[in-house]
């Protein structure tokens, strides 16, 4: 396990390395083969993923995602949902985990409902990027999102994001990227050879959890007044949507909660070893979200919330 993990991380600053836009922050080949050892040591393997997958970005957002790295926003919305009055109901709650990544904290918020809620929890985990396709001609590999957007290319040890560096300060990287992208010969010769799940094998093995490929930008009609709960950890960021983008994300997101569900964004700041996490929990009513708890600075998309026109549906 060590010698993988060290070919997750940066491995110096030599001149090959700026040459190539950098040494890769992942092997996306690991992935395919932690989805394949088995049970063994599944909780190491789960965090190896979800440090694996870190360094994958689809557009602006990256993956970054770790085992146990939402306890607060769980705690908090365990709280708002007793104290709605709707948990002493039996029937199922149903919860949407919105730009779920790996859906890793997905299968921890299911532990967390399912031991501190009486009533069965059925969870769909949905994020746009669930595989990573694998194109190849001869040593050189480009990795693209299911929808076909370029995401890294490899030779050898080497490698670069696409369609740009994404590092800040790295010319050099984001130079290399423009000439590989420009380089429209080249690329016609891959052919598709695999396809890696980008789900946490600790999440697959669970069979508890629904996955769902979704873009949050495109209204999903078949949700509309589905889920008691949704959540959206990690992706409302000003650095990822303008707000008229994340305008159109919490329509949508407010028009897949039922009457009295609870919508709750968050997101952690600071460094993988000392994040904090800041959000908000709303609940749905007549007249439109009504905040009912925050943690840390609360979420910091509050006022395009507030600012939704209440989303019509049809009373229970």
């Amino acid at each position: 396990m060590r010698l993988m993990v060290n070919k997750l991380l940066p491995t110096g600053h030599g001149i090959l390395p700026r040459l190539a836009g950098r040494l890769l922050h992942t092997d996306p080949e690991l992935l395919n083969r932690l989805h394949g050892t088995g049970d063994h040591d599944l909780e190491a393997q789960s965090r190896l993923f979800s440090l694996a997958i870190a360094g994958l970005r689809f557009g602006a957002a990256y993956k970054r995602t770790a085992p146990g790295r939402l306890p607060v926003a769980e705690r908090h919305l365990v709280e708002a949902w007793q104290e709605s009055g709707q948990s002493d109901s039996s029937s199922p709650i149903q919860v949407l985990d919105m730009g779920a990544s790996d859906a890793t904290t997905s299968l921890d918020l299911l532990n967390c409902l399912s031991t501190n809620l009486e009533a069965p929890i059925r969870l769909v985990a949905a994020d746009r990027d669930n595989v990573l396709e694998v194109w190849r001609w001869g040593p050189l590999v480009e990795y693209r999102s299911g929808a076909g957007s370029p995401v890294l290319a490899r030779l050898g040890p080497l490698g670069v994001r696409l369609p740009r560096s994404g590092i800040r300060f790295d010319w050099l990287g984001d130079w290399t990227a423009r000439l590989y992208m420009a380089c429209g010969g080249v690329r016609r010769r891959l052919n598709k050879k695999d396809t890696i799940v980008l789900v946490n094998p600790r999440v697959t093995r669970s069979g508890a959890i629904t996955i769902k490929t979704m873009d949050a930008t495109r209204h999903e009609t078949s949700f509309d007044q589905t889920f008691d709960i949704v959540r959206c950890c990690n992706m409302m960021n000003r650095e990822y949507f303008d707000d008229a983008m994340l305008t159109t994300i919490a329509s949508h997101l407010d028009a897949y909660l039922k009457p009295g569900g609870l919508l709750q964004i968050s997101r952690n700041v600071g460094t993988p070893d000392d994040e904090t996490e800041h959000g908000t929990v709303w609940v749905k009513t007549l007249e439109g979200l009504q905040e009912v708890s925050q943690h840390g600075d609360g979420s910091e998309v509050r006022d395009v919330i507030e600012a939704l026109q209440p989303a019509r549906y049809v009373r229970a």
